[in-house]
């Protein structure tokens, strides 16, 4: 009888020897799916959905049934500028052709047509043509254009000097309104 417990007791290490080791592995295993199954559902699912995006967008517009988004540009007072001085106008429009190029391929867009100053553009998505058209706003906004441009009068409707003027008025109003809002409420 002792002997048999004993075998019994020995088979029983040689067992807990055996799979104690392959309990533990099975468990960070399950650990490491769940973890990698929760990343994938609240993380990963986008970055993937993000990259795949990215992916199709690297393609021109139109050749699945998704709707595309077109943006047209046209500059305004063309015309005059040409007929006013042709050497600074190609120069003016090489600066806006360059700029609106520059960000056609950050927001996925494509180059449909030009003709003169008017550029066609397609886009996957309207967010990105949104985004190009803001970028590209700011980007000839803020371009340094050719000095005797800034001179002609059709450049600019305002100048800094009235702009600044009308934020001061502005300012006054926001002012005036605030103060009478207080005596009436």
């Amino acid at each position: 009888m002792t002997c048999t417990v004993q075998q019994q007791q020995q088979d029983n290490k040689k067992l807990a020897q055996i799979l104690g080791p392959l309990v533990a592995v099975l468990g960070v295993t399950l650990i490491a799916l769940a973890a990698v199954a929760a990343a994938w559902r609240w993380g990963l699912t986008g970055f993937v959905q993000r990259f795949s995006d990215q992916a199709e967008k690297k393609a021109p517009p139109g050749g699945t049934a998704k709707d595309v988004t077109l943006v047209l540009t046209d500059v305004q007072g063309s015309t005059e500028l040409w007929e006013w001085d042709q050497e600074l106008a190609s120069e003016a429009f090489k600066l806006h052709d360059r700029i609106l190029r520059q960000y056609m391929t950050h927001f996925y867009g494509y180059e449909v047509s030009t003709e003169g100053d008017a550029f066609l553009v397609a886009f996957h998505e309207p967010f990105d043509a949104v985004g190009w058209c803001l970028c590209v706003q700011l980007a000839l906004h803020y371009a340094d254009w050719p000095t005797p441009l800034l001179q002609h009068k059709s450049t600019c409707l305002d100048t800094g000097e009235t702009l600044e003027q009308k934020r001061r008025q502005r300012h006054e109003r926001w002012q005036n309104q605030q103060s009478m809002g207080q005596y009436m409420g």
